[in-house]
């Protein structure tokens, strides 16, 4: 029986449902589980959804959990992902920002009345 290679647990390699990737299974059943055993050889196994595990758990099925769930070291064996992590992502440039036109002061005639062909010649 195969060992992590951090804490020294056995534990039962299995591929995983849809992808078939390795990964390690506690040896023991649990009731806790959300791991269902498929096939004679118990070669594959396949994460049960919610309704599935409701339904397995009624009827009393074996299921075992993932070792990466009860190892204190498994965050050193999960593989990286390919994707940068938000941290190493070049952070955008903000769009340039419209420039707009300084206020324009209004410049009073001597009538009273406002001169706009003065107050946009007449930048403060």
């Amino acid at each position: 029986m195969a060992q992590c290679t951090s804490c020294s647990v056995a534990v039962l390699w299995v591929k995983l449902e849809p992808r078939l990737s390795p990964h390690p299974l506690n040896v023991q059943p649990s009731i806790t589980g959300n791991i269902r055993m498929l096939g004679s050889r118990r070669a594959t196994a396949r994460v049960l959804k919610k309704a599935e595990l409701e339904e397995a758990r009624t009827r009393g099925e074996l299921l075992y959990t993932s070792h990466f769930a009860t190892c204190a070291h498994a965050a050193q064996h999960r593989q990286k992902s390919a994707l940068p992590s938000s941290a190493e992502k070049p952070k955008a440039v903000p769009p340039p920002q419209p420039s707009r036109p300084n206020p324009l002061s209004c410049v009073a005639t001597s009538d009273g009345s406002a001169d706009l062909f003065s107050a946009i010649t007449v930048r403060p």
